[in-house]
């Protein structure tokens, strides 16, 4: 149906928009050049928790890819489609808040 496709193709174009800015933030984070990274600076307890939301970025991005494989194999109709694309943008909104937390530690935003 026309009307789906056209749908499928608006959620694609923002989903790939927010996916752009979410590798500009990687490929550009505010921390560069930060000392953060020395090992006088690596507070145990700090370097954990940015494991654990590294972890849950990894788990999100795995999500996604998930949703588009099973995306792919429905017959597409427009409550499906939005139904997965609410999906992917509740992972992609969970990368968001891990990656905007990650940086705040890194940053020494966080108070540990």
């Amino acid at each position: 149906v026309e009307e789906d496709q056209l749908r499928l193709q608006e959620l694609t174009n923002t989903t790939r928009r927010m996916l752009t800015t979410i590798c500009q933030s990687l490929s550009d984070p505010t921390y560069a050049g930060s000392s953060f990274f020395t090992s006088s600076n690596i507070v145990v307890k700090r370097l954990e928790k940015i494991y654990q939301f590294e972890n849950t970025m990894m788990h999100e991005v795995s999500a996604i890819a998930e949703e588009m494989e099973t995306l792919k194999k429905n017959e597409l109709n427009k409550s499906i489609i939005e139904d997965h694309f609410l999906h992917i943008k509740d992972f992609i909104d969970n990368f968001n808040q891990a990656l905007f937390e990650r940086e705040s530690l890194i940053l020494g935003d966080d108070g540990v």
